[in-house]
């Protein structure tokens, strides 16, 4: 069977202030005003002006002052048209504080609107509060930019919006060439419409600790990033809160990087989003992001974190409610590994694939999926290379709760005709008893553990089609007792696989043992297609404790 996969995310870091301020402008901004005290300012009479500041002294606010923190501007009312909006503009090397921009109650800003510019001194502190159902933002909202040069930093700045429309939203935005930090920024969007992206914070550096929550009814028309960075970004978190209504158009990104990109959050609670992804690499590393999904429509897939050409490494999905398309625990696309990856699905609805880890031409080894309860409508993969020659081994599918009869289950698996080696040390853990799926494939061990409520003639898994062994090495069946008591008796009998279409392929079988009391010996036979456990004897345990977690009996597997 062919299995096909397609997910692209085209990576462009442009350098969006630039692009749309021109230096004549920036130019005329830069001319300090002489004053002996400077006042916050509002610009609420109705007209078209320039760029107009904080520092100014009187309204328009048209004249930009010496100072550089504890400004405020307040540009509010119908009719009210601005180019530029700042809190604060420092041409030079000055840090920019604490200073904060109002665009309020139905007014427009045809460029940008910056709580605080500094061309290369530290942009800190800064705040846009956006309101008002009529006010626009053509351009972007920005709490606090570095500009030009320097080696200053951006943090602790933030853009907060309760309604209106806005072009793009940075928390914090660092475009110094010094590759300096943008750390510690925050989104806030509550209600309005952002045309295009939102950036908890952009940097030529690194992008650490920045967050982006999302609540109420806000629209997003493009995709949501935590932090972006060209190094490297880390610890970026994005919220979408629950009762969210909106809609995001395009991915939600944790963390997202031409570097590395590790322990980044997505957290999904409401609202309909396009995808998601705990972190996203260009050339780096993605290590160890989490993306939880609790609620709310995923249309498309939830990946906890792809690296284009790079490891994808200690990733975790979780889905505990709500509906998404696919999910992939960690990605890489291309030659490289892709390990340890888990998916965590709990409850929900995934409509295709599941993947433990998937490589595009590497490897993909000793990843996990546990289901738990959720409704999994097609296939799910320990592992998967989407080629032909890569492997898939080491990966571990645990069964611990119901699944649809739809599920279909394979240790790893390769895009055609595989000659890598897709089978071993793969495992299959069933816990559950009376699950139904449409096959298993690609285990080399698969390990029943038997509960106490395990009876006489009980039929632990009923499959469509079951394929045991690879064609030359077996399946190795265990069969153990979880729990320190069963009922089961000597002569008693349960079947292990029932398969409604085919039972095929090699396999062989050790024994099991229940907790600290008693040992069983299981035999086990093949009757069609069928694959039964008989208790052969049961027995005292030298054993003084109980069989661990994630293990049967030690010694019984081959």
């Amino acid at each position: 069977m062919l299995h096909t996969h397609t997910h692209t995310h085209t990576h462009t870091h442009t350098q969006h202030y630039s692009n749309r301020l021109s230096r004549a402008a920036l130019a005329v901004a830069a001319l300090f005003v002489a004053s002996s005290a400077y006042a916050d300012c509002t610009v609420s009479t109705p007209g078209s002006y320039g760029d107009v500041f904080g520092s100014d002294t009187s309204s328009p606010c048209t004249s930009n002052g010496a100072a550089t923190s504890n400004q405020t501007l307040t540009v509010s009312g119908t009719g009210v048209e601005v180019v530029n909006a700042y809190g604060a503009f420092d041409g030079a090397s000055a840090s920019v504080t604490d200073n904060t921009l109002n665009i309020e109650g139905g007014a427009k800003v045809t460029g940008d609107a910056v709580g605080a510019h500094s061309d290369s001194g530290d942009a800190q502190n800064n705040r846009v509060v956006i309101s008002g159902s009529t006010t626009q933002i053509v351009g972007a909202a920005i709490g606090g930019l570095l500009y030009t040069s320097g080696t200053g930093v951006v943090e602790n700045n933030t853009v907060t919006m309760t309604a209106g429309t806005v072009g793009e939203i940075y928390g914090g935005m660092n475009e110094s060439t010094s590759y300096t930090d943008a750390n510690s920024n925050h989104v806030i969007l509550e209600g309005g419409n952002v045309t295009s992206d939102v950036y908890g914070a952009m940097t030529d550096g690194a992008a650490n600790s920045n967050t982006v929550t999302i609540r109420g009814t806000g629209n997003v028309g493009h995709s949501v990033y935590g932090g972006s960075g060209d190094t490297s970004a880390n610890w970026n978190t994005v919220i979408i809160e629950a009762g969210y209504t909106g809609t995001v158009s395009g991915y939600v990104f944790g963390g997202d990087a031409d570097g590395g990109a590790a322990n980044n959050t997505v957290e999904i609670n409401g609202g309909t989003v396009d995808g998601v992804s705990g972190a996203y690499s260009f050339s780096g590393a993605a290590t160890k992001n989490i993306v939880t999904l609790n609620g709310g429509v995923v249309s498309d897939i939830v990946t906890g974190g792809k690296s284009e050409s790079s490891t994808a490494t200690g990733n975790i999905v979780n889905v505990n409610g709500g509906t998404v398309g696919g999910v992939i625990g960690g990605e890489s696309g291309g030659s490289d590994a892709v390990s340890d990856n888990i998916v965590n699905l709990n409850g929900g609805t995934v409509n295709s694939k599941v993947y433990g880890g998937y490589s595009q031409a590497g490897t993909a080894t000793h990843n996990t999926v546990n289901l738990n309860g959720s409704t999994v409508n097609t296939f799910v993969y320990g592992g998967y290379v989407n080629n032909t020659s890569g492997s898939a081994t080491g990966n571990t599918v645990n069964l611990n709760g119901v699944m649809t009869a739809g599920t279909g289950l394979y240790g790893g698996a390769c895009n055609g005709a595989c000659t890598g080696d897709v089978f071993t040390g793969n495992t299959l853990n069933v816990r559950a008893v009376g699950n139904t799926v449409a096959g298993i494939e690609n285990f080399e061990k698969i390990n029943f553990y038997l509960d106490s409520t395990v009876v006489a003639n009980d039929v632990i898994l009923t499959v469509g089609t079951a394929t045991l062994g690879n064609g030359v090495d077996p399946s190795k069946i265990d069969v153990g007792m979880s729990g320190s008591s069963s009922s089961l008796t000597t002569g008693d009998e349960v079947t292990l696989i029932h398969a409604t279409t085919s039972l095929s392929g090699l396999w062989t079988h050790a024994t099991g043992q229940a907790g600290s009391t008693l040992n069983y010996n299981f035999n086990l036979h093949q009757n069609g297609n069928d694959l039964m456990a008989t208790v052969t004897s049961v027995g005292a345990s030298q054993q003084s404790k109980s069989l661990p977690e994630g293990h049967l009996s030690g010694t019984s597997f081959l």
